[in-house]
């Protein structure tokens, strides 16, 4: 969701092993720090640009969390030439996690889909992209799926479980509220509620989790 230059991500605290709950407090939106080193003169390397963008899975949290872990080592760790401003592009660091999710992908049963949103630290556009698990024969791949976030109307990218029931209790609701109203754009923040409080998917639980993005 897209309001006054923000992107909003929400999702719930429950991690599973099957039909067992692990627990109701895990984290599945984590904030990956973005760190350029000078690679001129002699160490210690001086630091010419810090951000972040959000990341958050559904899925493996083995697989998730390793691969949150491997990006956030790579992002962390990134060298350039300051009189140039090197920067990475969105889609530099979204084709880095992809790579690092196809390896850690060890089955069908450990794949997981993942979301990189956030604000480009190249040219500071906002963008969402998603990275999503395809069964190819016994294989699972990967693709990525880039979405345009800037709309003037209400537009979620979801993850996980029951994908199409959740879209359409959005759209039913938001039949009857209009963009200029503030409620509006609260409307998956208040589906998403709604099915923790009802404990309406089994898979969905625990406590709700809120990232806004923002410049």
């Amino acid at each position: 969701e897209t309001f006054d230059k923000t992107i909003w991500t929400v999702a719930d605290g429950k991690v599973m092993n099957e039909d067992t709950t692990l627990t109701l407090e895990g984290s599945k939106i984590l904030e990956l720090h973005i760190r350029c080193k000078n690679l001129g003169g002699l160490p210690p390397r001086n630091i010419y640009f810090r951000s972040s963008i959000g990341f958050a899975y559904a899925g493996s949290t083995l697989t998730g969390f390793n691969t949150f872990a491997t990006l956030s080592d790579v992002c962390n760790n990134l060298v350039g030439d300051q009189d140039k401003n090197n920067l990475p592009t969105y889609m530099d660091i979204v084709d880095k996690a992809k790579i690092i999710l196809q390896k850690y992908t060890v089955s069908k049963d450990r794949k997981c889909e993942i979301l990189l949103f956030g604000f480009c630290p190249k040219n500071l556009h906002p963008f969402i992209t998603k990275v999503s698990p395809r069964q190819i024969n016994d294989e699972v791949k990967y693709e990525i799926t880039e979405v345009d976030p800037k709309v003037e109307t209400l537009q979620c990218i979801l993850l996980g479980d029951r994908i199409e029931e959740v879209h359409s209790s959005i759209l039913n609701i938001a039949k009857d509220y209009k963009p200029e109203q503030h409620q509006y754009w609260g409307i998956p923040t208040a589906v998403f509620y709604d099915i923790l409080k009802r404990k309406l998917i089994m898979t969905v639980g625990g406590g709700m989790q809120l990232a806004i993005a923002n410049k």
